[in-house]
């Protein structure tokens, strides 16, 4: 009977939670390193779709090149086993934009759009929130009733005139 330890594998080196690309560029590779006395094998996932399944071994580097990887964003995952059944999980986001342009924003039903247009359709929104609130304070101070000031004034009464010599 073999007994293995309990400890799940151990990230050692990890890439940045956020790598960014350029389409067409080359030397994109993500990197990690992990630790356990008994690994077995490792899984690479890209947006949920297995890539890779393959053995590795303690304190020895996994590398993944994405330099394939067309415009968008992506979600890339690795998964380590090893002999206990114990795993270790990491998730890093790759955004890769057109050559010299901006990183496109992948939203459901909508595809990638490209940052820059929905910076500009926030810019937008917020401009027009400001409109409307300016107006309707400027609607709210026209319609005010005006209000008399109340002076306080010295009641009419008779005036004594003195008995001139």
């Amino acid at each position: 009977m073999i007994v293995y330890p309990s400890e799940a594998p151990v990230f050692t080196a990890k890439p940045p939670r956020t790598y960014e690309m350029t389409n067409g560029s080359t030397g994109n590779v993500l990197n990690w390193t992990a630790t356990d006395r008994t690994p077995a094998f490792y899984e690479i996932y890209v947006n949920g779709t297995l890539k890779v399944n393959d053995t590795w071994s303690s304190g020895t580097p996994i590398e993944y090149n994405i330099d394939s990887f067309d415009v968008g964003t992506y979600n890339v995952t690795i998964v380590l086993h090893d002999k206990a059944g114990n795993q270790a999980k990491d998730t890093i986001t790759v955004v890769v934009s057109a050559q010299g342009g901006i990183p496109e924003i992948g939203l459901p039903g909508l595809g990638n759009i490209p940052l820059e247009y929905i910076i500009i359709g926030v810019v937008v929104l917020l401009l027009t929130i400001a409109a409307v609130i300016i107006a309707r304070k400027r609607k709210g101070k026209k319609t005010q009733p005006k209000t008399k000031s109340k002076r306080k004034t010295k009641p009419a009464g008779r005036r004594r005139h003195s008995a001139l010599p």
